[in-house]
C-alpha cells in the first residue's frame, strides 16, 4: 500500500500547526507554532520561506484554482497575499472598520477563485463579553472578501439570539463555493447559503468542546467534524441536521482528511496517521504510529498520485506516497 515514505524538518522541530497541499498538488505550504510559513515543493523539498518577518501567521490557506497565492492570516487583523513565484507580498488586506478582531485564526477560499473567507477572534479576551453560562466564550467575526477587489464583501452575522457571535475555528467550502461549513469554539456547526449570505442551517455538535476540523460529504448531504474531544461524528444535513454516528475506532483523533469518495478517511492523532474505512464502520486500513503526534494532515488524490502529508507536534512533516488505485482504498 505504501510506495514511498519521507520525512522533512522543515520547521527545526517546532510543532505544526498547519500544512497544506496547493490545488495543483505541486507545492506544500506549512505553518508552526512560533507563527512561521514556509512553501516548499514535497517532491524536491527546496523550502522557500515566505519572508523573515513572518512570524505572526496563525492561518493559511491556498487560493483555489491556482498555486501561485497563498493567503495568510495574522495576528495584527491583516491577511497577506503571498506570491510563491515572485517570493513577495503582493498585497496585504485588512479590516477597515474594526480591529478588535484581531487574531485570523482560519481562512478558505471560495472555488470560484476570487473570494475567500477569514475567521477571526479578539486580540486579547474581553471580559465584557464573557458570559455567565459560557465562562470560556470568546466572540469572532466572519467576513467574506473580493480578492480582486482587495476588499470586504460582506460580514456574516454568527449571531443567532442577540447574543456576541461565537468565534469560529475551522471553516471550508462545499466544492461550488455555495455553501460554507464553519466549526465554532464552543461546539457548535454552523453552514451558510453563499448565494443569499444567510444561515442555513446551526446545530450543537457531539460535545460543548471545540470543532477542530471538518468536512462536506463528497454528495453534500452530509458533514464530518471531529472535535478536541476527539472522534470522527457524521451528520445528515437532508433536511433538520442529524448525527448518524460516532466512529468508536477514531477516538483520540482531532485532524483528519477525506478521500475523494467520502468512503475513507486520513485521521492524525497523539497515536500517528491512519486511514479508516467509513463504511465499515471506522475500520482501520493503516496505521503509522512511528511518527510521533499527529497536528496536522491533507491529503491529495489524482488519477495517478495518491500522497498524504502529516504535520507533527515535534516538527516533523512525513510525506506517504501511497500506491494509485491501491485496492486496500478503492
Amino acid at each position: 500500500m505504501i510506495f514511498g515514505r519521507e520525512c522533512y524538518d522543515v520547521h527545526s522541530g517546532t510543532e505544526i500547526r498547519q500544512c497544506r497541499f496547493s490545488s495543483g498538488g505541486n507545492m506544500v505550504a506549512s505553518l508552526d507554532a512560533e507563527g512561521n510559513a514556509m512553501v516548499w515543493s514535497w517532491y524536491a523539498p527546496s523550502v522557500t520561506t515566505t519572508q523573515t518577518h513572518f512570524d505572526s501567521v496563525l492561518s493559511l490557506e491556498w487560493t483555489a484554482k491556482q498555486e501561485r497565492f497563498l493567503l495568510l492570516g495574522g495576528r495584527d487583523a491583516s491577511i497577506r497575499v503571498f506570491d510563491c513565484e515572485a517570493r513577495r507580498v503582493v498585497c496585504e488586506l485588512g479590516d477597515a472598520v474594526d480591529t478588535s478582531f484581531s487574531r485570523v485564526v482560519a481562512l478558505a477560499s471560495s472555488p470560484n477563485g476570487t473570494h475567500f473567507v477569514s475567521a477571526s477572534t479578539l486580540g486579547v479576551p474581553s471580559l465584557g463579553l464573557q458570559m455567565k453560562s459560557q465562562p470560556s466564550f470568546q466572540p469572532g467575526k466572519l467576513l467574506y472578501w473580493n480578492l480582486k477587489q482587495r476588499a470586504v464583501e460582506r460580514d456574516l452575522s454568527l449571531n443567532g439570539c442577540g447574543l456576541p457571535p461565537p468565534g469560529v475555528t475551522c471553516l471550508t467550502f462545499n466544492h461550488n463555493g455555495t455553501m460554507l461549513l464553519c466549526g465554532t469554539a464552543q461546539g457548535a456547526i454552523k453552514i451558510f447559503d453563499m448565494r443569499r449570505f444567510d444561515q442555513l442551517y446551526s446545530w450543537d455538535g457531539s460535545s460543548p468542546d471545540p470543532i477542530t476540523d471538518l468536512r462536506f460529504s463528497c454528495d453534500e448531504t452530509d458533514v464530518y467534524s471531529i472535535s478536541t474531544e476527539g472522534a470522527l461524528t457524521q451528520w445528515s444535513i437532508r433536511g433538520a441536521a442529524v448525527r448518524l454516528q460516532t466512529f468508536p475506532n477514531t477516538t483520540g483523533a482531532h485532524c483528519f482528511a477525506l478521500h475523494s469518495d467520502t468512503r475513507h478517511a486520513l485521521l492524525g492523532s497523539v497515536n500517528g496517521a491512519g486511514i479508516y474505512r467509513l463504511t465499515s464502520p471506522g475500520h482501520s486500513l493503516l496505521s503509522i504510529n512511528d511518527i510521533g503526534s499527529v497536528t496536522s494532515v491533507d491529503w491529495m488524490i489524482t488519477e495517478r498520485t495518491s500522497v498524504f502529508i502529516a504535520g507533527t507536534k515535534e516538527g516533523q512533516i512525513h510525506v506517504v506516497n501511497l500506491l494509485p488505485n491501491d485496492e486496500i482504498i478503492s
